[in-house]
């Protein structure tokens, strides 16, 4: 595995900050709750963490391309992330683990037992990706949770909470003037 690059550093600190203040922010402003621990370990990442994940952001972004040894380690460090995150539905589904994690295939993930207070902090994930990515926020939602394929098992009475805060959240975009930071809408 490479050592990332300062320039590849600095670019996941900056979106790893932009990332949690926007998710803070919704926490707070849309639904008056603290979500001040939201990825924490992302924010505490150090030496080879915070390399890994330095590489994964530029993977995503399409500047680096691992061989597949490199995504096997890649993909252990979301397990542990999604795992140990209790915003993930991953994190609720015991047949789950860091090692057998599979972002490229993902398995169907059980989330029945996910609390609101977890649906509400996922929903602000959500959300503050779908504003960086500049995306609808329906869309994640749509993908992952609908449907006999669906990535993500609610129970219909967790479906309809998620569906609630997420029309909360589109309905105080302009008002509370959420968005990401160096997006144009």
């Amino acid at each position: 595995m490479r050592t990332a690059t300062q320039k590849e550093i600095d670019n996941f600190i900056e979106y790893r900050a932009n990332h949690v203040a926007l998710v803070q922010r919704i926490g707070s402003v849309v639904f008056g709750i603290d979500i001040s621990d939201h990825d924490k370990d992302k924010i505490e990442a150090n030496g080879e963490e915070l390399n890994l994940f330095s590489l994964r952001n530029s993977m995503l972004n399409g500047t680096y391309h691992p061989h597949k040894a490199d995504k096997a380690k890649l993909k252990r460090l979301v397990g542990k992330h999604v795992k140990s995150q209790k915003h993930h539905p991953e994190y609720w589904d015991d047949s789950i683990t860091a090692r057998n994690f599979d972002d490229e295939n993902p398995p169907q993930v059980n989330a029945h037992k996910m609390p609101k207070r977890c649906l509400l902090e996922m929903v602000c994930d959500w959300c503050a990706v779908a504003l960086k990515l500049n995306k609808p926020l329906f869309n994640w939602y749509n993908k992952t949770c609908i449907g006999e394929n669906a990535r993500f098992l609610f129970t219909d009475n967790q479906k309809e909470y998620i569906i609630e805060c997420i029309s909360r959240v589109a309905s105080k975009i302009k008002e509370e003037n959420l968005h990401y930071p160096k997006i144009e809408y």
